[in-house]
């Protein structure tokens, strides 16, 4: 599972072995013990990675397997990598949330590599 985190200026990506549907479980019960209000909501992120031929390559082959992954190259220097899944924020109308999507372990680690590598190239940029 992929995590992203979207806060007022930064976005880190976690890589995680818990399933999503155990994970969103676990959210979901936590907000209701705790009586916070929550939402969910399906929708698409993007992130960029430089373009690595080998990598690129790669992950676009992926994209051929997964329903939820597309790629486009049309950028010079890097790849927008276009992931669909679930939009998590509390309370309703907040800017930073958390995003959540599945994909193969193979194409989540793809990404992971290419978001490591960007950590090279910006320093404004974290990941867990």
């Amino acid at each position: 599972m992929l995590k992203l985190t979207y806060t007022e200026d930064n976005v880190n990506l976690e890589l995680l072995e818990d399933s999503l549907n155990n994970w969103l479980y676990a959210r979901l019960i936590l907000s209701v013990s705790a009586s916070i209000p929550i939402n969910f909501e399906p929708t698409i992120a993007s992130f960029n990675i430089p373009k690595d031929s080998e990598l690129t390559e790669e992950i676009e082959a992926m994209v051929e397997l997964e329903n939820n992954l597309e790629i486009d190259g049309h950028l010079s220097d890097s790849v927008e990598i276009i992931i669909k899944g679930i939009w998590i924020v509390s309370p309703p109308q907040q800017q930073e949330g958390i995003f959540v999507t599945s994909l193969s372990t193979r194409t989540e680690m793809l990404l992971f590599r290419g978001w490591v590598r960007t950590l090279a190239t910006e320093t404004n940029v974290n990941y867990i």
